[in-house]
């Protein structure tokens, strides 16, 4: 929203319902449970932002952090990119508009790990990147793209 990069807005879980609530309605959208940070699920007394997020309609699924996940996510990132950049339907890609500001700015200088190069640095401000890879390690619809006959 309009946080400080890296720093958060230091909202409370309900407000963050509420404010993505407020949003899917704004822009007319129904939003189906996506993909969230296992963390959310943490449960301190029998309570959860997931739970807190969840009395205010926002639902979320966990997103896959099973082992190998990280650097299948960033190889699913770097390749569906690439196949953007090429003219091939047959190839799932990923397009990035001018309005994903927060994408732009964060995702194409991500520093490697130097430690793991298949990995990014993990003390780099790389929420937006994890939410692309925790989406792309779920999809597992296909679509299927073929030129229009006229």
């Amino acid at each position: 929203w309009n946080g400080k990069p890296n720093e958060g807005l230091k909202m409370i879980d309900a407000e963050i319902g509420r404010g993505i609530k407020q949003r899917e309605q704004a822009l007319r959208l129904k939003v189906r449970p996506g993909p969230a940070d296992s963390s959310i699920f943490d449960e301190v007394n029998g309570d959860s932002p997931a739970k807190q997020q969840a009395l205010t309609g926002i639902r979320w699924e966990k997103a896959d952090k099973s082992p190998g996940s990280r650097i299948r996510g960033w190889s699913l990132l770097r390749a569906r990119l690439k196949s953007a950049l090429k003219d091939r339907p047959d190839e799932p890609g990923l397009f990035i508009f001018s309005t994903c500001a927060q994408f732009i700015r964060t995702v194409p200088v991500l520093p490697r790990d130097p430690k793991k190069p298949d990995d990014v640095d993990t003390d780099a401000e790389d929420h937006i990147a994890d939410e692309v890879r925790y989406r792309l390690l779920q999809d597992k619809r296909i679509t299927v793209v073929e030129p229009l006959r006229i």
